[in-house]
């Protein structure tokens, strides 16, 4: 299966990303200047829109699980350094519980479902302000990604086109599949190129076993593509 990301969205001028958000102070202060389109539009929508308490948590959610897969991202980078622990039982010993693999490969996980359910946030918000309005609209987030020539009505062109150049989302939705039924995968360090290689035996690419030769690079590249995709997305629902 697929593990590219890459899509022709790029970010908006006027979309401040998650991770320049980061950089901000702690204290929460009503600070417009400072909201990225996600906020903006979680703070200003209930004039337009009555939405139910579902879609309400819908559009918090888009933002707060994204902030989630970030902060997964962070701890990862945190436990990198046990893959050494690892190597160096295996070298003293001539076996290893590979203990600080799991804990590094389930968090990376945990990440990856983060992000997926951001993007399902995002498409339930779109289902509530475009729903009824427009046919075929369907209500899995899957069904639109790969459907969404077939709707019709009043959804707007530049967001079918953002979902339709959006190639990093079958990847992501194989990630969200496979882990559901699936144990953990393994990480282990390549000391020849300083990468980490995510490996599961479960998943499947090509008939063989699903491989990542830099998983921080592929987590990286998921979190900016779905960071920019919300960006787009959120643009054109606040000028509703």
């Amino acid at each position: 299966m697929p593990t590219e990301l890459r899509t022709s969205s790029t970010f908006c001028d006027t979309h401040l990303t998650i991770m320049e958000q980061r950089t901000l102070p702690t204290v929460r202060v009503f600070a417009p200047g400072f909201w990225g389109e996600v906020d903006r539009f979680a703070n200003y929508y209930h004039e337009s829109y009555a939405f139910p308490d579902r879609d309400k948590r819908a559009v918090s959610g888009g933002t707060a699980h994204l902030e989630k897969a970030i902060t997964l991202q962070a701890l990862a980078v945190k436990l990198r350094p046990g893959l050494d622990i690892d190597r160096d039982q295996l070298n003293k010993n001539g076996f290893t519980r590979a203990a600080n693999s799991r804990e590094l490969s389930t968090v990376i996980e945990a990440a990856v479902l983060e992000l997926y359910s951001s993007v399902d946030c995002t498409v339930k918000v779109l289902h509530a302000v475009y729903g009824k309005s427009s046919r075929s609209f369907p209500g899995s987030t899957r069904k639109l990604f790969h459907n969404i020539d077939k709707v019709t009505g009043d959804f707007p062109a530049e967001l079918k086109d953002a979902i339709r150049t959006a190639r990093w989302y079958n990847g992501l939705l194989y990630w969200r599949d496979e882990l559901t039924h699936l144990t953990t995968g393994q990480c282990s360090l390549d000391h020849n190129k300083g990468a980490v290689n995510y490996l599961h035996m479960g998943m499947r690419q090509n008939g063989n076993a699903y491989v990542i030769d830099d998983v921080f690079a592929w987590l990286d590249e998921a979190i900016e593509k779905i960071n920019a995709f919300s960006g787009i997305v959120f643009r054109l629902l606040n000028s509703t």
